[in-house]
C-alpha cells in the first residue's frame, strides 16, 4: 500500500478561495490536473491518499477506483469548474476527514508520494476504520469566562457551533424566551432585585466531536441545545445594541460564533439578518421576533418586578452572563446513528425525533458518510416537502412518507429477497434496522447475509413518492371495482399491503392505473379470502407477500398475476364453506363480507367509484342483526337463539346500517325496524324492504344468505 498527497486548493498561489474540496466530500473522488501520467501508471485501488487543505491534512481517502478522466465522473453543473475538463485525473475514493487534534502539516505540492509521514497516515486510518465503539466528552462549560478551568468555554476565537441540516429551524416564542430571562433575572439578583448572584445551570448541550476549519479553527454540530444557545446569543445582541456604552465587555463581542444549516439556507439568511446591525422588524423571521421580544423585555423593564425600578449594572450582568451561566456539554465522538442514540437517552428539549425524522437524518448518513452534502440532504427534504405541498393543494389528503416508505419496504423485501417476516415490521423499525447493519451499527435478527447486499437510493425513494402522490391524486379516476378492492384491503388483516399493486412500478415511478387495476383486484381477492378464513395475521400469507413482492420488483408481472389466480382458486372450497358459517363474532371477518356484500349490490344502480367510495366505506356503519340477538322482550331470547341457532349470526341475518339509524332500530322486532332501514341511503337495505314487505324468518335468512354468498363468490371467480 502506497500513500500519496493531493492538494485540494485549485490555484497556483493556493489561495482559500480556490479549495475544490467541497467537490472532494460531495462526489467522493480526488483529482489533479498535474502529474496525470504519474497519476494514472503509479496510484493503484486500496492505495491511501492524503488530502491537504492548504498545508493541512484534513482527510484520508482509500482509492476504490482506478485513475480516469474527470469528465467520466457526473458532475453537476454548479460544479464543473475550470478543472471539469480530460486532462484533469480523477480517482473514486473512500474518505474520512480527521478530527481537528489529529490534523497535521506537511510539505506542499499538488501530487506526491508521502514517505515521511506514511505511516502516521496509516496509523491514523487503520484507527478510524476500526474503531467502531463511541466515545463521549463530558464537560462544565460557561459562555466566556471560567476561573477554574480557562479553556472550559463556549465563546472561544476560531470555535464555531453550527446547528446541523437535518435540524428544525430556530422556534422559540415568548413564553419560552421570557422564561428564560425571568429565571436568568432571579439567578443574577433574586426576586427583590437586591439579593447576591447565584450561579444558574442552563442544561445540557450535546455536540458533535469537532470537525477542523480553516485558520486553526473548528467547528462543533450542535444535536441538543439549539433554542437555548440561539436565544442567549439574541440576548447577547440586545444587550449589545442597547447598552453597549455601558460595558466594555460587549463590545468586544462578534457574534460570529453561531451559524445554521437548516431549511435550505433561509434560516442562515435569518440568523444574519438579526444579527447585522441594526436589526429590522419581520413578521416572518424567528430571530428577529425573539430579538425583539428580549428588546422590549429590557426596554420595559420588566427585568426588575419591584415598584421601583432598580439600576442594571450592566458590566457587572454581562459578566455574569459570560462567567456564571453553565452548561454540561456533551461531546460525542462517534457517528450519526450512534450520535442520534445517545441524544435520544439524553435528550432534553431538543428536535422530537419521530421515526420519518430518524430515516430522514440516518438515510442521510448513509448517502453521505462524511454529512457535509447539503445538495443531497435537501433532496431528501424535498420528498417530505412534496407530499406537504400535496396535502395542502388537496386540503382533505393525510398522505405521509411512512406509506412511500411502506412501499419502499415492500420492494426491498422482494427486490433483495428478504425475510419474509420482515414484512411484519412498520416501516420505521424495518429502516432503522436495515440502516443499523449497512452503517455497521448493529446486526438485528432476521437481517440475513442478503441484507447487507441492499442498496439505499434517493433515486428508488423518489419514485415511491411520486407513486404515491400519484395514486393519492388519481385515486377518483379508478373504477368502482378497484375501489372496493383497495378499501377492502384497507378492511382486511393485510391493511399496508395495498401497496403491493405498485411495487412493479417503483423503478419508473410512473402509475400505470390499468396495471394496478389488475393487480389490486387479484391481491385483494387473496387478502380478503385469507382474513375470512383465519382468525389471526398467518406466516403462509407473509410468504404469499414476499413473493409476489419479488416477482414484481423483477417486472415479472405475468407470473405474478398467475400465482395469484392459482392461490385464489385453491382457497375456493375453504373460502366457501367459510361464509356459509356465522361470522359475526370475528370482527374483521363480519365487516369485510358485509360491506363487500353492501358494495356488490350497489353496483346494480350505480358505477361511480367516489359513490361506492363515499357512500359505502366512508360511512360510520354498525353491523346489523336482522333478526335481533338480543330481542327487547327478554322472555323471547332464549326461544329466538334455540329456533335460529346458528343462522342468527350468518351472512343472511348480517347488513351494514347507518349508525344513527342502527342506535334508533336498536332490537325491535323487523316491523319496527323496517321504519328505520327506510331512511337508510343502503341500496341493500332498499332491497331488504322489498323482498320481505311482512316478517324476516329464519327460513328467509336460509335463502338470503345463499343469495349473498353466491353473489360473494361471483364477484371474486366469476360466473
Amino acid at each position: 500500500m502506497t500513500v500519496w498527497k493531493i492538494a485540494s486548493r485549485w490555484s497556483t498561489t493556493g489561495t482559500k478561495a480556490s479549495s475544490v474540496l467541497e467537490v472532494f466530500k460531495r462526489y467522493g473522488i480526488v483529482f489533479a490536473g498535474k502529474e496525470q501520467e504519474r497519476i494514472q501508471s503509479d496510484v493503484q485501488i486500496g492505495d491511501l491518499i492524503a488530502v491537504s487543505d492548504g498545508k493541512k491534512i484534513v482527510a484520508i481517502a482509500k482509492a476504490i477506483g482506478k485513475p480516469t478522466a474527470i469528465t467520466a465522473f457526473e458532475l453537476d453543473k454548479a460544479d464543473q469548474g475550470d478543472f471539469y475538463r480530460p486532462s484533469t485525473i480523477a480517482i473514486r475514493v473512500e474518505m474520512i476527514f480527521l478530527e481537528a487534534d489529529d490534523v497535521f502539516s506537511t510539505r506542499i505540492g499538488v501530487f506526491h508520494k508521502i514517505d515521511t509521514h506514511a505511516g502516521r497516515i496509516k496509523q491514523l486510518y487503520e484507527e478510524y476504520l476500526q474503531d467502531n465503539s463511541f466515545q463521549i466528552e463530558a464537560y462544565s462549560w460557561s459562555l466566556g469566562f471560567n476561573g477554574k478551568n480557562p479553556e472550559s468555554i463556549m465563546l472561544q476565537p476560531n470555535v464555531r457551533y453550527v446547528v446541523p441540516i437535518y435540524q428544525r429551524p430556530y422556534s422559540w416564542g415568548e413564553s419560552q424566551i421570557k422564561k428564560l430571562l425571568n429565571d436568568l433575572m432571579r439567578s443574577f439578583w433574586g426576586s427583590d432585585c437586591r439579593s447576591e448572584s447565584e450561579p444558574m445551570f442552563i442544561g445540557t448541550m450535546q455536540l458533535s466531536k469537532a470537525v477542523a476549519i480553516e485558520n486553526e479553527g473548528r467547528r462543533h454540530d450542535i444535536i441538543d441545545g439549539q433554542q437555548r444557545l440561539s436565544t442567549l446569543t439574541l440576548l447577547l445582541k440586545v444587550l449589545h445594541d442597547l447598552y453597549r456604552n455601558q460595558s466594555a465587555l460587549l463590545g468586544e463581542l462578534s457574534f460570529d460564533w453561531l451559524e445554521t444549516n437548516v431549511n435550505r439556507g433561509i434560516s442562515s439568511a435569518e440568523l444574519h439578518a438579526a444579527l447585522a446591525c441594526p436589526v429590522h422588524e419581520s413578521a416572518t423571521n424567528p430571530y428577529i421576533r425573539a430579538y425583539m421580544i428580549i428588546k422590549r423585555f429590557f426596554e420595559a423593564g420588566e427585568y426588575c418586578q419591584e415598584e421601583e425600578l432598580v439600576s442594571l449594572d450592566m458590566e457587572r450582568f454581562v459578566r455574569y452572563i459570560l462567567s456564571d451561566l453553565y452548561f454540561v456539554v456533551i461531546i460525542t465522538h462517534a457517528g450519526l446513528s450512534k450520535t442520534l442514540q445517545i441524544f435520544n437517552a439524553i435528550n432534553t428539549a431538543g428536535l422530537d425525533l419521530s421515526h420519518t425524522d430518524l430515516f430522514k437524518i440516518r438515510f442521510y448518513e448513509y448517502l453521505s458518510p462524511d454529512g457535509d452534502n447539503h445538495k443531497l440532504f435537501n433532496r431528501i427534504d424535498e420528498l417530505y416537502e412534496q407530499i406537504k405541498s400535496f396535502n395542502i393543494e388537496q386540503k382533505h389528503s393525510k398522505l405521509t412518507i411512512t406509506q412511500a416508505l411502506e412501499l419502499y419496504q415492500l420492494y426491498i423485501i422482494g427486490r433483495y429477497d428478504l425475510a419474509a417476516s420482515l414484512l411484519k415490521m412498520d416501516a420505521g423499525t424495518f429502516f432503522d434496522r436495515l440502516l443499523d447493519l449497512l452503517l455497521g451499527v448493529k446486526q438485528w435478527d432476521g437481517f440475513s447475509a442478503k441484507a447487507k447486499k441492499v442498496i439505499l437510493d434517493i433515486e428508488t425513494l423518489s419514485h415511491c413518492v411520486s407513486l404515491m402522490i400519484a395514486w393519492h391524486r388519481g385515486r377518483s379516476k379508478l373504477n368502482a371495482v378497484s375501489i372496493i378492492w383497495t378499501r377492502l384491503v384497507w378492511r382486511s388483516r393485510y391493511t399496508k399491503y395495498w401497496k403491493l399493486a405498485l411495487v412493479g412500478m417503483v423503478d419508473t415511478g410512473i402509475l400505470d392505473e390499468a396495471e394496478y387495476d389488475a393487480l389490486i383486484a387479484k391481491f385483494g381477492a387473496i387478502a380478503l379470502i385469507y382474513t375470512v378464513i383465519y382468525d389471526k395475521q398467518v406466516n403462509e400469507m407473509f410468504d404469499l407477500l414476499k413473493r409476489y413482492a419479488e416477482l414484481l420488483s423483477k417486472k415479472d408481472v405475468l407470473t405474478c398475476k398467475e400465482q395469484m389466480d392459482q392461490k385464489r382458486n385453491t382457497l375456493k372450497v375453504a373460502f366457501s364453506a367459510k361464509i356459509h358459517r356465522p361470522v359475526f363474532d370475528n370482527e374483521k371477518r363480519k365487516n369485510t363480507l358485509c360491506l363487500l356484500s353492501a358494495a356488490i349490490t350497489q353496483l346494480k344502480i350505480s358505477s361511480s367509484p367516489s359513490d361506492i367510495d363515499r357512500l359505502i366505506f366512508d360511512a360510520e356503519i354498525d353491523i346489523e342483526h336482522i333478526q335481533p340477538r338480543n330481542d327487547d322482550d327478554r322472555t323471547n331470547r332464549a326461544q329466538i337463539r334455540a329456533a335460529w341457532g346458528d343462522e342468527l349470526n350468518a351472512l343472511g341475518n348480517l347488513v351494514i346500517l347507518e349508525r344513527s339509524i342502527n342506535r334508533s332500530v336498536s332490537n325491535s322486532t323487523f316491523t319496527e325496524k323496517r321504519k328505520g332501514y327506510s331512511r337508510s341511503k343502503f341500496r341493500i337495505l332498499q332491497e331488504i324492504l322489498s323482498d320481505y314487505p311482512v316478517s324476516f324468518e329464519r327460513s328467509d335468512a336460509e335463502k338470503r344468505r345463499a343469495t349473498v354468498v353466491d353473489g360473494i363468490i361471483k364477484f371474486i371467480y366469476g360466473s
